[in-house]
């Protein structure tokens, strides 16, 4: 999970996603396909006045046919695409054996540690739950993949999480 949260692409992957979600580039897909509608009309008029060269025209109503897209087809295969070429440079990372590169976690952490309540004496007051779970919105939000609203609930699910781990403990 690191190595796909710490892909230099994966913030392209968010934003596909949140495309697909809002629907974003549905007006476009739909335009497309009308324009290949139209195409298709034009290419089985021809066929027609033309029938000598039916069997060609057929293959290229065909061919037109299979290029009009479903509303989401289109978003759902960039988000594959895009998958599966950092799930192939991660694969290819793990084979050459190279190391998980904790790094941007190390900095998050260093980053957060900083904002941490000291003593007089230096040492770190333990936040509280709440102010852990601001700590970790704020830095996952330096990284600008996420909007206000979303990180507002990344907040709330940290708040929930280290609220549910406190209840174990106890």
């Amino acid at each position: 999970m690191n190595r796909l949260i710490e892909h230099p692409r994966f913030s392209e992957l968010l934003r596909l996603i949140d495309v697909y979600f809002s629907g974003a580039m549905t007006e476009g897909v739909m335009a497309r396909n009308e324009l290949l509608g139209s195409a298709l009309s034009m290419l089985t008029g021809y066929r027609k006045a033309h029938p000598e060269q039916a069997a060609e025209v057929r293959e290229g109503e065909t061919y037109i046919r299979s290029q009009k897209a479903a509303q989401g087809e289109a978003e759902l295969e960039q988000i594959r695409n895009t998958f599966m070429s950092i799930l192939r440079d991660i694969r290819r990372g793990m084979e050459q054996q190279e190391s998980s590169s904790p790094l941007l976690m190390r900095q998050m952490w260093e980053e957060m540690a900083k904002k941490l309540p000291k003593a007089e004496d230096g040492t770190i007051i333990p936040p509280t739950k709440e102010e852990m779970a601001a700590l970790i919105a704020g830095s996952v939000g330096k990284t600008g993949t996420l909007d206000d609203d979303s990180l507002q609930k990344l907040q709330e699910v940290a708040l929930q999480m280290l609220s549910s781990k406190e209840s174990e403990k106890e």
